[in-house]
């Protein structure tokens, strides 16, 4: 599986990783250091207060409400089997480079939240947090590492949802992790049949008495395998697909408001639908996207869901998806906004979203994700206005819905 490429490039000078540390044999708290991360350019980004927090549901975590998606930081970091090339070793070391300075940046803004997956990069994903959690001060406060499981091993099916595959994939992410026991184990976007027969919970349950995980939720792709997962009592997190495209969850009848009532928490994943809402996408650019990007192989969803890639406009993107992020883009300069600061702030301000989480892998990513939660909002802790969010709504309703809504 191909990984999403990175939209800005970084240009400040980054410590080289030290060599992965051992596993401990204890859940360790991780909190902000002081120290000078990078060379004083634009994306050195200082704040005076860090990311605002919010409650993680019947956890009672307060985590970062902007976190961090890692999926991006696993992918494309080289060879990694058999012989590379001196050019092919620096792309990956620089690379490699790059991930951890945007780690730390998330961190040293506030952010404490970080979600990942045994799949992203094979494992490497779990492996470079590990490696940057590991130079953090252990009395400062906790990061909270939630993870994922179901996804392997190919092909992807019920048989990787057992109670035998899922402790595997516990116990491999622990070590990859260096944590005894996992915050949080989500289950991997697993098939509708695998949530009705609700087996698998029972596995779950299994996995927390023998204190292996602390808390299970659920990565989903419909609002109906969402339904299945709250109606478990001791589900402690969604995690759906919530953008300027995704609207179906939303709304005082929607699936979020449905989780707030049962205290689930909500992750917002995917809240810039593949980067049509960063405003750097164009038919040119995405017809230049490398062969294993996802956003070139899986338009039509040749290997995974297709709502994982451009919120599944893939195939209407010259006709609808970029006309329609225009359309937004006009809308965030009424609002003096970034695109990707109108596109986050309105999954922030969803009644039910406890954290959303944007993919980086560059500094100059996080700093522009980050970068609406560190405005004081307008009203309470809205973001946007009733005017603005009207207008978000009717290019959904007259460009989007029609594509989008009844399938997911």
């Amino acid at each position: 599986m191909g990984y999403p490429a990175g939209i800005d490039e970084v240009g400040a000078e980054i410590e080289v990783a030290a060599p992965l540390p051992a596993a401990t044999t204890e859940p360790q708290a991780y909190g902000s250091r002081k120290r000078k991360l990078f060379a004083d350019t634009s994306d050195s980004q200082e704040s005076a207060k860090p990311l605002p927090r919010r409650r993680f549901g019947k956890t009672g975590w307060m985590v970062s409400e902007v976190s961090f998606g890692s999926w991006a930081i696993g992918g494309d970091w080289g060879t990694t089997q058999g012989s590379t090339s001196s050019a092919q070793e620096q792309a990956a070391a620089h690379d490699k480079e790059q991930a951890m300075a945007a780690l730390r940046q998330f961190l040293d803004l506030g952010g404490n939240l970080i979600d990942t997956a045994d799949v992203y990069g094979g494992g490497r994903s779990e492996e470079l947090i590990r490696e940057v959690l590991s130079e953090r001060d252990a009395n400062a406060g906790p990061v909270y590492v939630i993870t994922k499981a179901g996804r392997a091993p190919s092909p992807h099916g019920p048989q990787n949802y057992t109670y035998e595959n899922l402790k595997e994939r516990v116990l491999a992410s622990q070590k990859r992790l260096g944590r005894a026991k996992l915050d949080l184990l989500q289950l991997h976007c697993p098939p509708t049949s695998v949530l009705e027969s609700g087996e698998v919970f029972g596995h779950l349950r299994r996995l927390v008495k023998e204190d292996l995980i602390s808390y299970w939720g659920v990565s989903v792709e419909t609002v109906y395998e969402a339904e299945l997962a709250i109606a478990q009592e001791d589900c402690a997190s969604i995690q759906i697909i919530v953008n300027c495209f995704r609207m179906k969850p939303v709304g005082e009848t929607g699936v979020l408001c449905k989780a707030r009532e049962r205290d689930v928490a909500v992750i917002a994943r995917v809240p810039l639908a593949s980067g049509l809402l960063t405003g750097k996408m164009s038919m040119e650019r995405i017809k230049g996207l490398a062969a294993d990007d996802h956003r070139n192989f899986n338009r039509r969803g040749e290997c995974f869901d297709k709502g994982e890639t451009f919120s599944g406009l893939g195939e209407v993107l010259e006709d609808i998806a970029l006309p329609a992020a225009a359309d937004l883009a006009a809308i965030a300069a009424e609002n003096d906004l970034t695109l990707v600061e109108l596109a986050l702030a309105f999954v922030l301000d969803c009644e039910g979203v406890s954290v959303v989480i944007p993919g980086c892998r560059t500094v100059s990513q996080v700093n522009s994700n980050c970068a609406i939660a560190l405005k004081e909002p307008l009203n309470g802790r809205k973001r946007l206005s009733e005017d603005a969010h009207k207008k978000i709504q009717e290019v959904y309703d007259t460009r989007i819905r029609s594509h989008v809504h009844s399938h997911w």
